[in-house]
């Protein structure tokens, strides 16, 4: 998965080919990612208009902005289900977007298994059986993605 570091702001370390990024690239593969995103979100959402940008003192590994995009969409459509998970149709559209969030770069790219497997044979599993305990726990990390609603 993606990191970050302290470094001395130069942008590369010198063990490692793989650059890494200061705050305001970050910031700038967040919105490339978020204006380009391959799958809608829930109405009344929008993707903010930045994340919030690392200190100025770290250095981040590229994706870092990536998975803040992903991240900020998985929360959407969580959020969407377990408001409205009393509405047929709305919960259905939710879980069919949350089943997708295996599509994601944050799924393919950064997670090893087990980590996609549980995601769809444990959590969304159990919510479709009516137990929103696990969605709801994951939700909670929500609450740093900006604009994530509490939950009742």
């Amino acid at each position: 998965m993606p990191g970050c570091s302290g470094g001395d702001g130069s942008g590369t370390v010198d063990d490692t080919a793989q650059k890494l990024l200061k705050p305001p690239a970050v910031v700038e593969e967040y919105k490339a990612k978020a204006a380009a995103y391959p799958f809608p979100l829930p109405a009344n959402y929008q993707f903010p208009a930045t994340m919030p940008e690392p200190a100025e003192n770290v250095l981040s590994e590229p994706g870092i902005g990536t998975v803040y995009a992903d991240r900020y969409w998985q929360c959407a459509w969580m959020a969407e289900w377990l408001q409205n998970r009393k509405d047929t149709e709305r919960a259905a559209t939710a879980m069919n977007w949350l089943e997708r969030f295996r599509e994601s770069d944050f799924m393919r790219r950064y997670l090893e298994p087990p980590g996609p497997e549980q995601w769809t044979d444990s959590v969304l599993a159990e919510a479709k059986l009516g137990d929103p305990t696990k969605l709801r726990s994951m939700y909670g990390g929500c609450q740093e993605v900006a604009g994530m609603p509490p939950l009742a």
